[in-house]
């Protein structure tokens, strides 16, 4: 049986590679994404804020770009005033 190419609009990831192979799939990756920070201000205010004033009891980062963008906005509230 002839494997069936599929596309994955995606950055190449050898777990997903590996799933569709042993599915009979032909993974084709093309990353169609260009990963940018959004909603910045909004972050460097409720940094700025702080958690009482913004009325937040915690901070849930859920990848490693969400995490790269609070580090940026703790790095720029603490070198620049907001």
């Amino acid at each position: 049986m002839a494997s069936c190419p599929v596309l994955l609009c995606k950055t190449f990831s050898q777990p997903y590679h590996d799933a569709f192979v042993e599915r009979g799939f032909e993974p084709h990756f093309l990353q169609v994404l260009d990963t940018r920070f959004t909603n910045e201000r909004e972050l460097l205010q409720l940094i700025a804020d702080g958690p009482q004033q913004a009325d937040i009891g915690g901070v849930i980062v859920t990848s490693s770009r969400a995490a790269e963008a609070w580090t940026a906005a703790v790095q720029r509230r603490r070198f620049r005033r907001f």
